[in-house]
């Protein structure tokens, strides 16, 4: 069953077909997703080997100067990719020019993302303590006091940052992750989580359970934790439709066709509605919707044919 506050969020058109690379329709989009009554914005991050593709930090910041209502969400930012003293002053200042409306998600990355971490001085076997130590480093550095820390892959020594963010303690921190590893990782450093969009409905409720598991064990209050799932959805005149465009997107970046047909929502508005609504009976308190193509026109179809049926 559905919760009576769930959030729906929207991806901002980020990754494009061909080098033109259309960033005109940007400031259209914002406008119309902010009219709609999006709860956020959401991008994500592939450091390397992606085509076409925007950044998202500088991204969100030209987010931040042409919304003044949704929350600006990174799903996820590879925060371990950059030194955490850097990403700290980007992160506050982006804090800053939205008046405290950034979510911070975080994670490792994907199978992608993992053949390129030697090429950022990264090794595979210490690239989840390395990402915990970062994110600690971060949070101590968002205090706004001198920051002496020792540890295996990070030093300072009465050093500060500035400006703070916005937010206090600090902005929310969502981790992408599965496992129980990461997953116990989610329970105990973060604010929140949310399952990525190349992760069916099938493992979201199983997933979730464990994580609820782990925040009582670490006498966290569930209620205080945000449970999310990004979707890559297609809504269209049928399923054969949309199919067929998801299929293309997938293709042009790299990946199997196949993989749109078992992870994506897709088809007429009823057909969406069913999807979605499988996710919401999960009782995640948000979902991201992520279009591929036609971004302003899947943004209105979905508030207005899609979204009201959940």
């Amino acid at each position: 069953m559905k919760k009576k506050d769930l959030k729906f969020g929207i991806g901002i058109p980020q990754r494009f077909l061909t080098e033109q690379m259309d960033i005109s329709l940007l400031p259209s989009f914002f406008a119309k997703i902010e009219s709609l009554g999006y709860q956020g914005c959401w991008v994500r991050e592939q450091a390397a080997n992606a085509r076409y593709d925007l950044a998202p930090i500088p991204l969100l910041s030209y987010a931040a100067a042409l919304t003044s209502q949704v929350k600006l969400g990174t799903s996820v930012l590879l925060s371990s990719l950059r030194n955490p003293i850097n990403l700290a002053k980007s992160l506050a200042t982006l804090d800053r020019l939205s008046n405290g409306r950034l979510i911070l998600g975080v994670g490792l990355g994907n199978a992608s993302s993992i053949k390129t971490l030697s090429a950022f001085g990264i090794s595979s076997e210490t690239r989840g303590s390395r990402f915990e130590e970062g994110i600690m480093l971060l949070k101590k550095l968002w205090t706004g006091k001198p920051v002496t820390h020792k540890g295996r892959f990070y030093q300072t020594n009465d050093l500060f940052v500035s400006p703070q963010p916005v937010q206090k303690p600090h902005p929310p921190i969502w981790f992408g992750s599965h496992g129980e590893p990461a997953l116990k990782r989610a329970a105990r450093l973060g604010d929140g989580w949310m399952e990525a969009g190349a992760r069916s409905t099938k493992t979201l409720q199983k997933e979730m359970q464990l994580l609820k598991q782990f925040l009582i064990e670490e006498g966290r209050d569930i209620t205080d934790f945000t449970f999310s799932k990004r979707v890559i959805i297609a809504v269209d005149k049928d399923r054969e439709t949309a199919l067929k465009t998801l299929e293309e997107w997938f293709i042009a970046h790299g990946e199997p066709a196949e993989h749109a047909k078992e992870i994506a929502v897709f088809g007429t508005p009823d057909d969406c509605i069913e999807g979605l609504a499988g996710v919401a009976a999960t009782g995640v308190d948000m979902i991201a919707l992520e279009p591929v193509y036609d971004y302003e026109g899947q943004a209105e179809r979905l508030a207005k044919e899609v979204l009201p049926g959940i």
